[in-house]
């Protein structure tokens, strides 16, 4: 029988997910990440030997169809004489005396350990206690509430019921897809040396290794790849299937490709990501529910907009997504992610597998693998795009004028901003005045600097956003934002394969670079997230340099 597994923090914030998209979103950087693992650790210590710190839990629903696991860990479980209370912890940005209660999908988590957990130990009633904490200042506020475990029980269920519609749709759609791919044929005859390439693609997705391929323009490279990788998902070794492309006109040809197979009797639904510029309706691209209509209540009304298309498309290309999310009023982007996650095939740029700023964190980040498959087109421009995709700058005039924008509203963030401009003084004066660069061996205090000045500014953009929205300014200080993220990033990544330097680039414009010399390093951690990968273009020589 089908295993579907999904975590309870990824079930709740699908299913209960609501409220206006905001240019901030999910932009949290990985020093924010161990910030709040820190906090929570120095919470959990502090809370006596009663207290079970990151206690796993796990629950099954079984259908006729399929099991669903659901699985997660509660951040504690307290253990006193009066009962049990499931402790969920949250590190914050916000001021916590304008919180009058906790956020439903965090306590939604908290339910969900404490219905497993009860379920498990035969209680009757069980507390969930909800822990906030500032990541700035360190203060605490909780919220508590007890539940019956009948009422808990009921809830529950109605949750897991929402999910396993989906759950039910995944697996009829694999079923049916399945079997049409034992019928499915070669669409016509096979041009010279396009058996060949096919059998080396089949062979190599079934030993789970990567294969490069070098064919020249005219053989049908497309449909070589595209044939092979889908039969062996009917086969079972691979369960999503990545096409990859450098450009537009690809694209169009795996369209293309897919429409012939599907012609040929294959059920197979595909999604085409168009990058967010491309796709978006409005005018211009400003995700903020003041001046968009897509991004004001879109998470109220893209779950029923996502159902709405995959169950009545195959061929989900850009003009299908903009109809759909036309109709329910949502963000097309946002909505061509979402039915990412309830399709076979995924068509679109290098950028979404393997660039660190916009790949598609549901498949790509940390600690995720699954049954992906990666076609990669024209793959030899992919090492000059990733040595670009892992580089990062920052520009010295950004730095002074963002303090002098920012001072105004809050002080301290515009000093912060004034101490990197100093740092960046420094490296700008030891600058070789002939060559106009030099090599950076050591930025470490300048590192510490940008970190603080990242964890204000992330704290100023959410406790001032009647500032930030102000049209002036809004997307000056969001984009500077988002490169500062970037850089602390990629920072994070610099090992041999990289060098640090500093360019007068010209006579007003000062940076920093990271440059990504040799990205290797970097596309492996995304290969291997994959089964199979199939690198293929018309002019991959020397072979052993791309390889």
């Amino acid at each position: 029988m089908y295993q579907a597994k999904i975590s309870v923090r990824s079930l709740v914030e699908f299913i209960f997910r609501s409220g206006d998209i905001a240019s901030g979103d999910g932009s949290f950087s990985k020093e924010a990440m161990l910030e709040g693992g820190r906090i929570h650790r120095k919470i959990q210590k502090k809370m006596g030997l009663n207290y079970e710190a990151e206690v796993s839990l796990k629950t099954e629903i079984v259908k006729p169809d399929f099991v669903l696991v659901i699985e997660g860990r509660a951040d504690g479980i307290l253990t006193e004489d009066q009962g049990v209370t499931i402790d969920e912890i949250k590190g914050v940005y916000r001021k916590l005396e304008h919180m009058d209660a906790p956020v439903f999908v965090h306590q939604a988590q908290a339910m969900c350990y404490a219905y497993m957990y009860a379920l498990e130990h035969a209680l009757d009633s069980i507390t969930v206690q909800m822990t906030y904490c500032n990541m700035d200042t360190e203060e605490i506020k909780r919220f508590q509430e007890t539940f019956s475990f009948s009422d808990l029980q009921s809830w529950f269920h109605d949750l897991t019921e929402a999910y396993c519609k989906w759950t039910q749709f995944e697996v009829d759609n694999r079923r049916l897809r399945n079997d049409t791919i034992q019928h499915m044929e070669f669409p016509y005859p096979y041009r010279a040396g396009q058996r060949d390439m096919a059998a080396s693609v089949y062979l190599s997705i079934k030993r789970g290794q990567n294969l490069f391929v070098q064919a020249p323009t005219g053989i049908g490279k497309t449909m070589a790849a595209l044939f092979p990788a889908v039969k062996a998902m009917g086969d079972g070794y691979g369960d999503k299937l990545f096409y990859l492309t450098a450009k537009t006109i690809a694209r169009g040809v795996a369209l293309n490709g897919l429409e012939i197979l599907r012609g040929n009797g294959l059920h197979f639904r595909s999604v085409l990501i168009t990058a967010k510029e491309k796709i978006c309706p409005m005018e211009e691209v400003t995700c903020e529910p003041e001046f968009c209509p897509y991004a004001k209540g879109h998470y109220d009304r893209i779950n029923a907009a996502v159902y709405d298309c995959i169950t009545h498309e195959v061929n989900i290309t850009r003009d299908v997504i903009l109809d759909y999310a036309d109709r329910h009023t949502v963000c097309p982007f946002e909505m061509s992610l979402d039915i990412s996650l309830f399709v076979d095939g995924i068509i679109c740029d290098y950028n979404y597998v393997f660039d660190p700023r916009v790949r598609l964190k549901r498949y790509f980040g940390e600690g995720v693998k699954g049954e992906f498959l990666f076609l990669v087109d024209e793959a030899h421009n992919l090492v000059e795009r990733a040595s670009a995709m892992y580089s990062a700058a920052l520009y010295k005039e950004d730095f002074l004028y963002m303090r002098k924008l920012l001072m105004p509203h809050h002080a301290k963030l515009g000093k912060l901003l004034g101490g990197c401009n100093r740092e960046m003084l420094v490296f700008k004066k030891e600058c070789d005045s002939e060559k106009g660069y030099s090599m950076i061996q050591d930025m470490e205090s300048l590192y510490g600097k940008l970190l603080r000045v990242h964890a204000r500014l992330e704290s100023f953009l959410e406790e001032s956003r009647e500032i930030v929205t102000l049209k002036s300014h809004r997307d000056e200080i969001l984009n500077f934002y988002f490169q500062l993220n970037q850089f602390l990033n990629i920072y994070e990544m610099v090992d041999e394969s990289y060098e640090i330097y500093a360019e007068q680039v010209t006579s007003a414009s000062f940076m920093i670079r990271l440059y990504c010399i040799h990205p290797a390093n970097n596309l492996t951690d995304c290969i291997e997230k994959g089964n199979a990968t199939i690198f293929f273009s018309a002019t991959m020589l020397p072979i052993t340099y791309y390889r």
